[in-house]
């Protein structure tokens, strides 16, 4: 039996092991309700997505291999993850060009191609942030219009997108999707331990920091984290164990954890430091925070490990989606904004939470749950969507006026691609003749 035809389109294939989490969880949750679902992933690598998640897998920047699976699709979803914002480069004119070369503006243009299709799409779980272009604001109403459902990983996201506009009634608050994500066994953190040189059975504090230019003061942050561990790890008897989430190199330092990992332990410079080496699936990365007692966290999805393995965590706050996160799961007490960050501030939250390790652990496991329950809505929803059960959008839609610019902005670059290709025509013939008058002179 030929099972349904879903496409997938997400931060996937980068190296980050926050959304390579999410697409774990996603594929897992909606196998568990119809094991017989065809998924096609669109990802940076495919290769790599094909066979760590045995799906089949198209590069996002081929437009054209991008609409034929749309096409042939029973459901397109986009998500999850922090998909709606802008804080990189937006052009709009790149919007469904073959030589795009800018992911934001490509998600924006998936709900408009499912609905040239008629195809359904859900945006899954995504969260939404920081909008810097006008641009980017108006292609992310467009989205929400022309998605026939949206889930959000936290309440905060629903603030933002009515904030730039969008009509809300058709956004539901559910769960990051990583909330669901399966651990390896304790036998697989020994063996990883055992391969980085990492001293196991001694207490744990993982450490989980990112390189972030556009928020405080990063020099200020990395001094004042790097005093705080120093003084910490003179009464703490175990060891800190930096953890890098991505290790992309495409945006320089801002998206490889391991230089600024490298730097602090240069700070630090103890023999109780260590930091992961090695390429590890994020349920390894998972399980490795379960063995933590205790995270201190500036990636989300640090938290959100932190969190659904009842692991005492603080969050460093360099974007409102990480007080997002722990205000969800009730740890609002256990914040630290960068922008305010000194070391007395870190070290004595660091003392309070491992004194407290045990209470702190017991309520997340109380807590967490409603979290979990939470974050599977979203397959079912999907599910809803595939077989049929839940009622389509007729794909009318106020968002003419987008696609109307859309329509133009194309249209104009059609013409100035015929007028190039129309006019190197011209001067091939030009240099042919040119080459024959030559030849029988």
């Amino acid at each position: 039996m030929m099972g349904k035809k879903v496409v997938i389109a997400g931060y996937y294939g980068f190296n980050n092991i926050g959304d390579e989490a999410v697409l774990n969880s996603m594929l897992n949750d909606m196998r568990f309700f119809d094991p017989n679902i065809d998924f096609v992933v669109l990802s940076d690598k495919p290769e790599h997505t094909e066979s760590s998640y045995k799906v089949r897998s198209v590069s996002w920047r081929e437009l054209d291999k991008v609409i034929q699976v749309i096409e042939n699709c029973d459901l397109l979803i986009i998500g999850g993850g922090g998909l709606f914002n802008s804080y990189l480069e937006y052009d709009g004119n790149q919007m469904l060009s073959y030589n795009n070369s800018l992911f934001s503006v490509f998600i924006f243009s998936l709900p408009l191609l499912a609905a040239l299709l008629d195809k359904p799409c859900m945006i899954y779980a995504i969260g939404a942030s920081n909008f810097n272009s006008s641009e980017a604001i108006a292609h992310a109403r467009m989205a929400i219009e022309l998605a026939d459902i949206c889930t959000v990983r936290d309440p905060v996201s629903v603030s933002v997108l009515r904030n730039i506009g969008c009509c809300v009634d058709k956004v539901r608050v559910t769960a990051d999707p990583a909330f669901r994500l399966q651990n390896v066994s304790s036998e697989r953190v020994k063996k990883i331990f055992f391969q980085e040189d990492i001293p196991y059975g001694y207490s744990v504090l993982g450490v989980v920091l990112r390189n972030w230019d556009f928020y405080g003061d990063p020099l200020r942050t990395e001094h004042e984290i790097s005093k705080a561990l120093k003084r910490f790890s003179n009464s703490f008897k175990g060891i800190i164990l930096f953890i890098p989430f991505d290790t992309n190199t495409a945006l320089g330092d801002l998206s490889n954890d391991k230089t600024i990992i490298a730097r602090m332990k240069t700070y630090i410079d103890s023999n109780m430091v260590f930091s992961l080496e090695g390429d590890y699936t994020p349920s390894e990365i998972s399980s490795i925070i379960a063995n933590c007692d205790l995270v201190l966290g500036m990636r989300l999805h640090s938290c959100i490990f932190s969190i659904k393995n009842y692991v005492p965590v603080i969050g460093l706050v360099y974007d409102q989606k990480v007080k997002n996160i722990m205000d969800m799961a009730g740890m609002k007490d256990f914040l630290i904004d960068i922008k305010n960050i000194n070391a007395d501030n870190v070290y004595y939250l660091l003392q309070n939470l491992y004194n407290k390790r045990k209470e702190v652990s017991n309520y997340l496991l109380h807590t967490t749950d409603n979290l979990k329950k939470s974050a599977l809505e979203n397959a079912k929803l999907a599910l809803e969507i595939v077989n049929g059960r839940k009622d389509i959008k007729s794909n009318t839609f106020s968002s003419t006026q987008y696609i109307k610019k859309i329509a133009l902005k194309q249209t104009k670059n059609l013409i100035e691609i015929e007028k190039k290709l129309i006019n190197s025509i011209k001067q091939y013939w030009h240099i042919i003749m040119l080459s024959g008058n030559l030849l029988m002179n």
